[in-house]
């Protein structure tokens, strides 16, 4: 295997070729990874990175395909082929030189004549060699160079259309996000809108009853203004007539004044008991009314006020049944 280094070595990876090192060698054809004119093409050329490439891992990679699946072989060469090879071998070989001077000078001239253009063949077959690779490594680097440029192509067409796709792609969420945040912006404006109509509507409603509140204030200011002002004058009116009755009072005689039980004297007997049975009936209900707070306030146990409670409510019961009974007999006396 020959390995040639292009001048952008090691940006750009170097070119392997295989080659034949006998006459009974020959390349297979249809070889996985050898073409038919000894290039080697490998994934590791392929995909070759300076910084983690190198030659040494070109050869182990080479040799670890090449052992799985040999790139060349051989033919055994028949016994006719072997005889026509050493005829032209013996051909091609110098007479052996005779032991005479004239002779002998002669065959180390025709021996050197042909040395000469023996040598000379070799540097044609080394130049037309040389010129073979030359134009065989130009021809694999401009097939490298065209590929490598397809290959660039390939890589910046998916690129391009990789980029054209992320920001479409971009887009279209900046788009979406853009929506949904205005969305959401007019929903947030359209509860803020309503909830502040929402909040006029209690204001001018609460001025409204406020308004009329005052309304109904200053009215009632009014008319207690109103009634103040007949109390004041009724008050004047009464501490006036009161002190006309002190001023009569004084001058009348201190020993005909009027007792407070001679105010009202009942004409009837009737009457006259009407008058005592409620005033019994007023004293019960005051006294039921003392043993409520009595019993309030801790004064009194509780079995002792249901036990006066029950006999004062029976008695003012049958006090009321009488005054009740005593109406409607001077009812019947006043239609009658």
């Amino acid at each position: 295997v020959h390995i040639y280094l292009p001048p952008a070595y090691p940006m750009r990876p170097p070119i392997a070729f295989v080659r034949l090192g006998a006459p009974n060698m020959y390349l297979k054809e249809n070889h996985a990874h050898v073409g038919q004119d000894g290039q080697v093409y490998l994934h590791y050329l392929h995909e070759w990175r300076p910084h983690s490439h190198n030659l040494i891992e070109l050869v182990v990679a080479m040799s670890s395909v090449f052992s799985n699946d040999p790139p060349v072989f051989t033919k055994r060469q028949t016994s006719e082929a072997a005889a026509v090879q050493a005829s032209v071998v013996q051909s091609q070989t110098p007479a052996p030189p005779s032991y005479d001077d004239s002779s002998i000078q002669d065959a180390i001239t025709a021996s050197m004549q042909q040395a000469e253009i023996d040598e000379q063949r070799r540097l044609e077959r080394e130049r037309e060699e040389e010129q073979q690779a030359r134009d065989a490594r130009e021809r694999a680097e401009a097939e490298a160079a065209a590929k490598r440029a397809e290959e660039e192509e390939r890589a910046r067409t998916a690129q391009e259309a990789y980029d054209a796709q992320a920001l479409a792609k971009t887009r279209e969420n900046v788009r979406i996000k853009m929506v949904h945040h205005l969305e959401q912006c007019a929903r947030d404006t359209k509860v803020s809108i309503q909830n502040d109509m929402r909040d006029q509507r209690r204001l001018s409603n609460g001025t409204d009853i406020l308004n009329s509140q005052l309304a109904q204030l200053e009215s009632f200011k009014e008319t207690l203004e109103s009634q103040i002002e007949t109390v004041n004058v009724a008050t004047t009116d009464i501490e006036e007539w009161l002190q006309e009755a002190n001023a009569s009072e004084s001058s009348a005689d201190q020993e005909k004044k009027i007792q407070i039980d001679d105010l009202c004297k009942p004409t009837t007997p009737v009457y006259n008991q009407m008058l005592e049975l409620s005033a019994e009936n007023a004293s019960l209900t005051d006294a039921l009314y003392f043993l409520d707070k009595a019993l309030a306030r801790g004064n009194v146990e509780l079995t002792t006020h249901l036990k006066y409670v029950r006999k004062l409510s029976k008695q003012q019961f049958m006090i009321r049944a009488h005054l009740v009974k005593i109406g409607q007999l001077l009812k019947e006396q006043r239609y009658n």
